[in-house]
């Protein structure tokens, strides 16, 4: 199932070490999120940073996993969005990704 999403972008996952990936392409809360024990279904608020912006190719492999486009964030060549610990697991696999990070909440500390 992962080679025929993958295909359906037009690209094939890059041969390498996966939890070698977790370790550069995630954040260390991220990684410490996904690797907790259960039925993780739930869709993460992240950050996903490429190496080349909003491609075609990058949208694509993002619609493959259910995931949308909240707000673009062009500084960084990224954007955020929900997306499940499967489409994150996924994502990291591309090398047009180079990094998602927990896009935790920001609060104020008062006036």
């Amino acid at each position: 199932m992962l080679r025929k999403g993958w295909r359906a972008c037009g690209t094939e996952p890059p041969r390498m070490d996966q939890s070698k990936l977790r370790a550069e392409k995630l954040e260390p809360r991220l990684r410490t999120m996904l690797a907790e024990p259960g039925d993780n279904l739930e869709a993460i608020p992240v950050i996903v940073q490429t190496f080349g912006g909003l491609t075609p190719q990058v949208l694509d492999m993002l619609k493959t996993w259910g995931g949308t486009v909240k707000d673009e964030l062009k500084l960084i060549k990224g954007f955020s969005s929900d997306l499940s610990p499967r489409a994150i697991e996924t994502l990291i696999l591309s090398d047009q990704i180079k990094a998602i990070s927990y896009d935790a909440p920001v609060y104020g500390t008062g006036g």
